[in-house]
């Protein structure tokens, strides 16, 4: 192997380690495999960042809001509620191709479960550290547009607000599901006087 190449291979490993280190920052005291086990979030990515691909998203993020939530409600574990997502995959798939095509849309969109890297993200008056989650994940078309998340269990998803205060029967479910240490790692000690919202 020459000079050269195990130079780039050195500065390809370096950049790697920096940027993970960049990503796992804001709670490199929490080990977010923690919260991971017990948390399911919920995604959905636009086709593209065109103001029609994001209307759509926002859509139908709300549509699916208003038929998760109430299905989600009386879930008592992560384990429960991807069972039964996983057996309403066919459904779901269904559900958002029909709110799209009732706008318009020439998009297709699809309903899969998996694990997949979420950044530091401040969410109303809780912090959730950098990690794999387990998702359902609704991609429309390519993908490629910003995307909208929120905690499809416990079902922390508020269709109408971007920037939100978390319910207090909400929080109580969230205190419940981690208990009183991971609730603490998360939640913020003084409220911020604007919350990042739910887009990146």
């Amino acid at each position: 192997m020459t000079h050269r190449k195990k130079l780039t291979i050195f500065l390809l490993a370096v950049a790697t380690l920096f940027t993970f280190v960049l990503l796992i920052h804001p709670y490199r005291k929490n080990d977010s495999s923690l919260l991971s086990d017990k948390l399911l979030r919920f995604r959905v990515l636009a086709d593209s960042d065109s103001s029609i691909d994001q209307y759509e998203k926002n859509e139908l993020s709300k549509k699916m809001i208003t038929l998760l939530s109430p299905a989600l409600s009386d879930i008592k574990t992560k384990e429960e509620a991807l069972t039964l997502l996983r057996e309403s995959l066919p459904f779901l798939n269904a559900y958002c191709n029909y709110v799209l095509s009732d706008y318009g849309a020439q998009n297709y969109a699809s309903c899969t479960l998996g694990s997949h890297l979420f950044p530091y993200k401040t969410y109303g008056n809780y912090q959730f550290p950098a990690g794999i989650y387990d998702t359902l994940l609704v991609t429309i078309g390519s993908g490629r547009g910003s995307n909208w998340w929120c905690l499809a269990f416990p079902p922390l998803c508020f269709a109408n607000e971007a920037f939100i205060d978390v319910p207090d029967s909400s929080s109580q479910t969230l205190f419940d599901l981690l208990g009183p240490d991971l609730f603490d790692e998360i939640c913020q000690k003084e409220k911020p006087k604007l919350t990042l919202g739910l887009f990146f």
